[in-house]
């Protein structure tokens, strides 16, 4: 698949249900009671300073969460430089509110709402056009919640939303089944890590998974063999005769039905489909739509991004017998929640 579909529809279904608003921090001028504090990033490039501001309004659809715990990920970082500036601009100006997945109570719920009440005990991950989870209170649309398992603390669940279900969307686009030779690049990143743990405890696939050489003890604990994981400076061509593979890459040529590249630069691109058996999957999550959208604007950006798969598709293929496909987060209630009964099951870690 050149992407998942499931993912574009959801992330364009939530995408029309999100409404404009005039700032993702809704107001900065609290209205008696209505008052939370939020990590608030005025401008691009800017310090996020923590200020009171309005508690964001609640739609129909919506729940009104109680925040107790939220993560920061790379992407919150990116954003912070203006990545997928043109996407966060199309429903909210500044100032906003980064943060995109977060553990918490509910404190509140739309009319429309008959699933979570008052009290309840979730999860969420927040897409990049709306108000994100660095504050006390995130308002989120009921389709993109979960409940959290009791057994998981708030930090614990809050700590996977985000990249679970990105880890996941990779997941669907492939046919596994145990005994599949699999390798993951970047295994102790966050959605590789959990790649890695679904993998090797969920689906049984024979898992292989590259990390830098502090990181090992850290994969052996999700039960990866030693012999399975490998310092990726041993896959490097050599630096004396640069088309000189490694030893190590010549032993894993075309030894891999399914590549998740969680780097998915053209330096990772090339060592690592060459991995891949012929008509093997080689998935990147380094995708260009946003990068594109930012460049030329929404519409077009997307539009070119998209052209640019299926040329990207069609010369993996011809060039080296690939399947190939870009992976891209959505939010999924569903999805979620299947995601929390890994983690309480000790299939995620």
């Amino acid at each position: 698949r050149l992407m998942s579909v499931n993912s574009l529809l959801s992330l364009s279904r939530s995408f029309l249900r999100t409404p404009a608003i005039a700032t993702a921090a809704n107001a900065t001028i609290k209205e008696g009671n209505n008052a939370m504090k939020a990590a608030v990033m005025r401008g691009y490039g800017a310090p996020v300073v923590v200020e009171e501001i309005n508690i964001p309004p609640v739609g129909p659809n919506d729940v009104l969460i109680h925040v107790y715990s939220s993560s920061i990920n790379p992407l919150d970082s990116q954003m912070r430089r203006g990545y997928a500036k043109s996407i966060t601009e199309s429903k909210m100006n500044l100032p906003i509110i980064l943060g995109r997945e977060c553990s918490g109570v509910v404190a509140s719920v739309g009319h429309n709402v008959w699933d979570f009440k008052i009290g309840d005990e979730v999860v969420t991950a927040s897409v990049p056009f709306r108000s994100g989870c660095h504050a006390q209170y995130v308002a989120a649309d009921e389709s993109e919640i979960a409940k959290k398992p009791k057994r998981l603390t708030h930090n614990e669940a809050a700590s996977i939303p985000f990249a679970g279900l990105t880890a996941w969307n990779a997941l669907s686009m492939c046919d596994l089944h145990p005994g599949m030779n699999v390798m993951v690049v970047g295994g102790s990143g966050r959605v590789g890590y959990i790649l890695t743990s679904l993998l090797n405890n969920h689906f049984q696939c024979n898992t292989f998974s590259t990390c830098s050489p502090v990181d090992i003890s850290k994969l052996q604990s999700i039960g990866l063999p030693p012999s399975q994981i490998i310092d990726y400076h041993h896959l490097e061509p050599s630096h004396i005769f640069p088309y000189t593979p490694s030893s190590l890459l010549v032993d894993l040529h075309q030894k891999f039905d399914v590549i998740f590249d969680t780097v998915g630069d053209e330096k990772s691109e090339a060592i690592y489909t060459s991995m891949a058996k012929r008509g093997g999957t080689y998935l990147t999550f380094n995708g260009p739509l946003v990068k594109l959208a930012d460049q030329n604007g929404f519409v077009p950006g997307l539009l070119a991004g998209v052209s640019h798969s299926l040329w990207k598709k069609k010369e993996i293929f011809e060039k080296k017998g690939l399947h190939f496909g870009y992976v891209l987060f959505s939010p999924s209630s569903s999805n979620l929640t299947r995601l929390m009964k890994f983690a309480e099951e000790d299939k995620i870690k």
